[in-house]
């Protein structure tokens, strides 16, 4: 006997409608009418909860009907392949999701070299320089420092910051080292605290 030819058989001998034989099954009218008309098969899960509200075993139900048989066997391979599918998809979603936030917590500003023409004659009457291009070496976040190497040994050397929402400007000077009269021990190295700016994603460093 079917499949289909059991499930309506065993119904009916229960006094069972379609609606209720599906309430018994958290199931839908239809999928009962499916069944019984051969169009496609329980899940096994379902089969189960079948065999035990008929009352027989689940070999009854099959008997030997080969279609159902390897219907649940592919549908139990394919759900597995699924979970597989979902698991790995989930997976990959989850470490694309922590990198993007890394990225974004740890994401460092891009630092740009803007120069800035003084006229000659400011430059010579000032005893404040800024610096030549070639004097700096090099600039690069360490944590939330911005560190700055220049070629400026001996020298008294400041710098102004000026924050304007993403974008920070740095401004270094030095003075004339023939007019100054005090020197100091420099390694080179400026170390500018950037704790207090949030969100920078541009740093520009003006130069002469």
């Amino acid at each position: 006997m079917e499949f289909s030819e059991m499930i309506k058989g065993k119904r009916k001998e229960l006094g069972l409608t379609q609606e209720e034989l599906a309430e018994k099954l958290s199931v839908s009218r239809s999928a009962v009418s499916n069944w019984e008309i051969g169009r496609n098969y329980p899940d096994i899960q379902t089969l189960i909860i079948l065999s035990k509200t008929f009352g027989v075993s689940i070999d009854d139900l099959l008997d030997e009907d080969k279609k159902i048989v390897e219907a649940i066997e592919f549908d139990s391979v394919t759900k597995r392949n699924w979970k597989r599918i979902i698991i790995v998809a989930l997976v990959a979603l989850t470490m694309t999701t922590f990198s993007t936030i890394y990225l974004m917590v740890n994401r460092q500003p891009s630092i740009h070299f803007v120069k800035e023409n003084q006229p000659a004659d400011q430059l010579s009457e000032s005893k404040i320089l800024p610096f030549e291009k070639e004097e700096i070496k090099e600039v690069y976040m360490e944590g939330q420092q911005l560190m700055i190497v220049v070629d400026a040994s001996d020298q008294i050397v400041g710098y102004m910051v000026d924050g304007s929402g993403d974008e920070l400007t740095v401004s270094l000077s030095k003075e004339k080292r023939a007019e100054s009269k005090k020197s100091f021990l420099f390694d080179g190295r400026i170390k500018i605290d950037l704790s207090d700016y949030s969100g920078i994603k541009n740093i520009r460093v003006n130069h002469q």
